[in-house]
């Protein structure tokens, strides 16, 4: 748990889209032993998920700021204080928000694609109404 404005902003500053985390009263580093398997991986996104809901339910704003590529991680992790045997690839921010502007330099995508574009029925790309069961 990191309460520390100062590392706070210090892992912000890692990657330009994830400036918004300095402003975080609250991170929650997910760390799990190195070389894990698949299945931790797994793991790290159930948490990150459960972690997301709950400030969801209990009235917060929560995000996600991935560290980036291993060189970034492994500075994510200097600044943690976390050991060369554990891997950490992101923090979850938990708060509440004081703007309902959006804080990504790129701002919110317009519009949403199409379903067409984004699902597929019964296997890859086939098409809505393929295979249907009767």
């Amino acid at each position: 748990m990191v309460r520390d404005h100062e590392r706070l902003r210090k892992i912000a500053a890692l990657r330009p889209n994830i400036g918004w985390a300095a402003a975080a009263p609250l991170g929650i580093a997910i760390v799990f032993p190195a070389g894990s398997s698949l299945g931790e991986a797994y793991d790290e996104g159930r948490v990150t998920e459960r972690l997301l809901t709950g400030a969801k339910l209990l009235g917060y704003g929560a995000g996600v700021a991935w560290f980036g590529e291993p060189p970034l991680q492994a500075e994510a992790k200097r600044i943690l204080g976390i050991p060369e045997d554990r891997h950490a690839r992101q923090i979850v921010t938990i708060g509440r928000a004081t703007s309902t502007k959006d804080p990504r330099p790129t701002g919110p995508p317009r519009g949403r694609k199409p379903l067409s574009e984004l699902v597929s029925y019964e296997r890859w790309g086939g098409a809505k109404g393929s295979g249907r069961p009767r």
